[in-house]
């Protein structure tokens, strides 16, 4: 199975439902998100992130690994309801989780809150959840996560041990930021959502 599938077509599966949770500085007016919209219906809900960003303003580093695990928690935790009641509401057939969206998307596997499709778009799992590690499920193995081959924001290495970890497909977009901007010109974005909802069919 290729990882770099033919693009969805939203004529010929109307019924997909597709779940997109932003990143912290993202929102559902963002580029992926008008871009989800129009392609495949997604839905993207405005997740609470305030908390979360006067945090990051108050640590010197602007790490959220160095900011208090317990603040941390309690700064995580609106964004993070705010996405377990859109699952819960919509009933989405796939999740695209992005940057602090795909930490999310994590801590929800992890909570045993999602167990369905997963694309993961340069995951801050470790900056925001810390030394984790995602269980191995069957689900998971048709997980494919998106990585800006020049991301200075999230590193790209602990997410591609993530990745061989639950035997997810890997696509790096050449010459990539954080952003992903190129991955949802070329079409990689696309590719990453039909890629996975094919292994799904096919396990």
């Amino acid at each position: 199975m290729s990882i770099f599938a033919k693009p969805h077509d939203s004529h010929t599966e109307p019924d997909l439902k597709v779940l997109f949770l932003h990143g912290l500085e993202g929102s559902p007016k963002g580029d992926k998100s008008i871009h989800l919209s129009k392609e495949y219906g997604a839905k993207t809900p405005g997740l609470r992130t305030q908390k979360l960003r006067d945090l990051k303003g108050k640590v010197s580093s602007g790490r959220f690994q160095d900011a208090p695990k317990k603040q941390l928690k309690e700064s995580f935790a609106p964004a993070y309801q705010d996405a377990c009641d859109a699952v819960r509401f919509m009933k989405p057939d796939i999740i695209v989780g992005s940057s602090m969206g795909g930490a999310i998307l994590a801590q929800m596997v992890l909570e045993g809150v999602w167990k369905g499709n997963c694309v993961f778009l340069a995951p801050a799992i470790e900056n925001l959840l810390g030394n984790v590690s995602l269980p191995a499920t069957s689900f998971l193995k048709n997980s494919v996560w998106v990585l800006g081959e020049l991301d200075q924001i999230v590193s790209n290495g602990p997410n591609i041990r993530h990745c061989q970890s639950v035997g997810g497909s890997l696509i790096v977009s050449p010459g990539d930021s954080h952003r992903l901007h190129l991955a949802l010109e070329k079409g990689l974005i696309d590719s990453a959502i039909t890629t996975s909802i094919e292994l799904s069919l096919h396990t």
